[in-house]
């Protein structure tokens, strides 16, 4: 017999802008968060709106069997970065992008790499999200921005999905439990 893939199966890029890349809290965990289901709903478009930006395919949904992790850094005095790390069977790529938007400007890719990565390179980047305890991060946390900069990071692997959001990498080191 032949598996028909589903939709959820395949890495879906977005050819409209405004799809969501990040799932919305119910309405509780949204106010208890981010003060109010909306301020919610607003921070994601934007975060969307970047890596619709980098053509990048939604994670969020994706219940395929390749194991992927994103880095997106957008900087406020530097052109926004997205690192998305890939591991199909033996396989394993990273990807890296930088397009030309700037503090609140859309923008147009401008970097668009593809590199082969090894097997070492792959198990020292999980056993450092292990050492953060990523899985079990809290998605955001208010925190003190000195700047308009953020780090998102999402891992999807065997149909599980996470993803934490905060203003300083090393927040995710100084405090795991952050």
């Amino acid at each position: 017999s032949c598996k028909t893939k589903t939709r959820n199966e395949i890495l879906i890029v977005p050819t409209d802008s405004t799809t969501l890349y990040f799932p919305l809290f119910d309405s509780a965990k949204a106010v208890k968060i981010y003060g109010s289901l909306r301020e919610d709903t607003s921070i994601k478009i934007w975060d969307s709106e970047e890596l619709f930006d980098f053509r990048e395919p939604v994670l969020y949904s994706y219940k395929g069997n390749i194991e992927i992790y994103r880095l997106t850094w957008i900087r406020s005095t530097d052109y926004p970065v997205c690192f998305r790390l890939q591991k199909e069977k033996d396989s394993i790529f990273l990807f890296i992008k930088t397009n030309d938007g700037y503090a609140y400007e859309r923008g147009k890719l401008i970097l668009n790499e593809k590199k082969n990565i090894a097997r070492k390179e792959w198990d020292k980047f999980k056993s450092l999200l292990k050492e953060i305890k990523f899985w079990n991060l809290k998605e955001y946390e208010p925190a003190s921005w000195t700047d308009a900069s953020s780090f998102m990071l999402e891992g999807v692997s065997f149909s599980k999905y996470h993803w934490v959001s905060r203003p300083d990498p090393d927040l995710l080191y100084r405090n795991p439990n952050f």
